[in-house]
């Protein structure tokens, strides 16, 4: 016991210079996303969410935003140094997470594609799906070319039908606690509610998934905000009223997993998804030492 404390304190020490290089790319990259993006390609003006492709989006500023993602995500490997290969994955999730912070949240996006009061439509949540397939292209980027170098990336054999479970499971139990946690369905957005909510979510989800099934492949837990703020949008699509109490008010979400904007869900899911994988494996390996 006594040859164990002193490696964990080395341990605990050397942790520390990555953490304060994460912190240092994180910001680094935020400030790129809110100083240059924002003023240039992505103008929104005040309280407008944060839609990259979609509202006051385009090509353009997808193009740019998915460059200066992916330069972010290598920094921050490079920086970092971590053999895991969920560095440059951890930057993005971060600095995504707090630059949706400057913007408004789903009930701005909803008065702006509802200016006129009327009974609900769910027109206003399909350029939604457009926005998550542009996230799933910069998630997929992003671990192309930083997320498959560390262990957990390739090391961890598992069949497909036990990743398949791990990945139903946890978009599964993550869209039930968002359902819970994300308060009355008909309240008002809020952020820190929602950044909550969907880390407690993909927490819990995770653990889930790896006690059902084993799986640790970072590959299988990735798409699961993807997955259920789709699920979210089709919903909020096929059945965007309230209730006949609110059949002329189109600017409340229609569901709890909509409430999330796509970068939210992105940004929040990704950073809780990680951390708990690491975690898990940190404390999976502590067991085998002893």
């Amino acid at each position: 016991m006594n040859a164990i404390e002193p490696s964990e304190r080395v341990e605990q020490r050397s942790a520390w210079p990555g953490r304060l290089y994460l912190a240092a790319v994180v910001a680094l990259l935020w400030a790129g996303l809110h100083y240059v993006v924002d003023a240039t390609a992505l103008p929104r003006g005040l309280d407008r969410p944060v839609c990259v492709f979609v509202g006051d989006g385009g090509v353009v500023p997808a193009v740019i935003v998915l460059i200066l993602l992916t330069i972010g995500a290598l920094i921050g490997t490079w920086l970092c140094g971590r053999r895991t290969g969920t560095q440059g994955l951890l930057v993005v999730g971060f600095a995504l997470a707090l630059w949706a912070t400057h913007g408004g949240t789903m009930d701005e996006w909803l008065k702006m594609k509802n200016p006129i009061p009327g009974p609900p439509s769910g027109a206003a949540y399909v350029p939604l799906l457009a926005e998550y397939l542009y996230w799933a292209v910069v998630v997929a980027a992003v671990y192309a070319l930083t997320g498959r170098r560390g262990p957990t990336a390739n090391k961890s054999s598992v069949n497909l039908r036990d990743g398949i479970t791990a990945l139903i499971v946890t978009a599964a139990v993550a869209a039930v606690l968002i359902l819970i946690l994300s308060g009355p369905r008909t309240g008002h957005t809020y952020r820190g509610q929602v950044y909550f909510a969907v880390a407690v979510s993909f927490i819990l989800g995770v653990m889930a998934a790896r006690r059902v099934t084993g799986t640790r492949r970072l590959i299988w837990y990735l798409p699961g905000p993807l997955i259920v703020g789709i699920v979210g949008a089709l919903l909020a699509a096929s059945k965007p009223g309230l209730g006949p109490t609110y059949a002329n008010i189109s600017v409340i979400p229609a569901w709890a997993l909509v409430r999330p904007l796509p970068i939210e869900m992105v940004g929040v899911g990704l950073v809780a998804i990680l951390l708990t994988l690491r975690t898990a494996d940190r404390l999976s390996s502590k067991e085998d030492q002893n």
